[in-house]
């Protein structure tokens, strides 16, 4: 095939079109060729930037400036994305930090009420033991009292009832 371009077929006559070779100096390879693979599309792209379709050699002013815009809004719509997932991941950690402070307030209110609760049961059983307490003594008192002015009373009740005295009642009329 003789020499080969800088950009054309593979050596040794390959006419395989994806295989291309180009002269690299710095190679240790005595040809100084390096084989590299390339697709369909990167030759046809390669070649419309050398010859433009309908032999326009640049773009038009108009078409850079659409091509521009194109890329800027498309560059601008991935900077919102990039954005809205920072917001989103700020209101994710702000619920979470809410949540956290909600069951904090909550545990905390929990045990205030808790404690009060216990005071105030633990003052109405202080009360209850202490009317206990106090009723056990007014029974001790009524039993020794009983025990000791039993036998008086009872001697009493039987002399009241056993010496009769008869006697004309206050309320009764002679009627005659």
């Amino acid at each position: 095939m003789g020499s080969i371009p800088a950009y054309g077929r593979s050596p040794g006559g390959g006419s395989h079109p994806s295989i291309l070779a180009r002269k690299n100096p710095w190679t240790e390879d005595p040809g100084g060729l390096t084989v590299h693979t390339v697709t369909k599309s990167q030759i046809r792209r390669k070649q419309l930037r050398r010859h433009p379709p309908h032999g326009k050699q640049t773009l038009d002013k108009n078409h850079q400036q659409k091509l521009k815009r194109h890329y800027q809004r498309k560059r601008n719509m991935l900077l919102d994305e990039q954005k809205d997932k920072g917001k989103v991941r700020r209101l994710r950690q702000a619920k979470e930090e809410a949540m956290a402070e909600t069951d904090q307030y909550r545990m905390q209110r929990d045990e205030e009420f808790r404690q009060k609760q216990a005071k105030i049961m633990g003052s109405q059983s202080n009360v209850l033991e202490e009317i206990e307490v106090q009723t056990l003594g007014k029974i001790k008192e009524l039993n020794a009292s009983y025990s000791m002015s039993m036998e008086g009373v009872i001697n009493e009740l039987l002399s009241i009832v056993c010496d009769v005295k008869p006697e004309i009642h206050v309320n009764y009329r002679i009627t005659a």
